[in-house]
């Protein structure tokens, strides 16, 4: 064996930052477990379950990766739908189990003690990027702006709540998009209703919306290296430059009886140097495997 062939181990390698994508946990939708015939569950109840399981998971990942690397930034990317909403289609409001307002104040209390929990838990700075989905708007899609949104509200509202934390940044789009700079590598922040689907995961709708993002700022000499949206409920990675998140639903009742979809729900968490861009990826379970009801089987 050559000498050069020996593992090397260092304390501490060049700096990186993480990046958490959350998107669709739709605060406030309810799906009933019997109904669906145990092929899905949620309500608020559950998400504060999975928020919880997120922790924990988050918090092994820090200390597997905090031991060899520095990371001063703690990025989270809020990509919309953070509350279900009750205007996006006829008979939502049987689908839920808070009102708008009510989804709006539990969310900021909830995801305010998350990312203060993120600041308190390491000497890194912890900035947030937001921009709004489609379950947030008012009306029908098309009626008003798409910033007439109450995602908008939950991103002001976490932004005053959380001002006191020396640590804490709150960046909020006024746009549906951003650009965001994060280790000279550039990420384009959408939520991606606008992306087409056919027959499943968007790969060629995905595709198209990032060339056709690239191509509208080429005359302001603008671009970016990594397109990240959620939506649709699936995640997935296109040739390492286009993340699409997964949800904290799981199946609804659309995915379920219309598509026949049901995902297991999912956070993307990944890593970022200012040389190679992402590094690793990890798409967090938000639920424990091993404690799913079984399907109820009859004799």
């Amino acid at each position: 064996m050559l000498p050069s062939d020996k593992l090397l181990f260092k304390k501490k390698n060049e700096a990186e930052e993480m990046a958490l994508l959350w998107s669709d946990s739709q605060i406030g939708q309810f799906v009933d477990q019997k109904e669906s015939g145990g092929l899905g569950s949620y309500s608020v109840d559950i998400f504060l379950q999975r928020l919880e399981y997120l922790q924990v998971s988050l918090k092994k990942i820090f200390e597997i990766h905090l031991d060899n690397t520095l990371y001063p930034v703690f990025n989270i990317f809020f990509l919309g739908d953070i509350i279900e909403g009750s205007t996006i289609f006829p008979g939502q409001d049987r689908q839920t189990d808070l009102d708008a307002v009510r989804q709006v104040m539990f969310a900021v209390d909830k995801i305010a003690e998350f990312v203060a929990w993120t600041a308190a838990l390491y000497p890194w700075k912890v900035k947030c990027f937001c921009v709004v989905g489609n379950h947030g708007r008012i009306g029908k899609k098309g009626e008003q702006s798409p910033l007439n949104n109450l995602d908008l509200v939950v991103y002001w509202v976490l932004a005053e709540k959380l001002k006191y934390f020396s640590n804490v940044q709150f960046n909020i789009s006024q746009s549906w998009w951003m650009l965001v700079e994060r280790m000279k590598h550039v990420f384009l922040l959408v939520h991606g209703d606008d992306v087409r689907a056919w027959m499943g995961i968007p790969y060629y709708g995905l595709e198209r919306s990032e060339s056709r993002y690239q191509r509208m700022m080429l005359d302001s000499k603008s671009g970016f290296h990594y397109f990240c949206c959620g939506h649709h409920h699936q995640e997935a990675t296109i040739k390492s430059r286009i993340f699409m998140n997964g949800n904290w639903v799981g199946g609804s009742e659309l995915s379920m009886k219309i598509m026949q979809v049901a995902n297991t729900p999912t956070q993307l968490l990944f890593s970022v140097h200012p040389l190679f861009g992402v590094t690793w990826e990890r798409n967090i379970q938000l639920q424990d495997p091993a404690k799913r009801k079984p399907i109820r089987v009859y004799e």
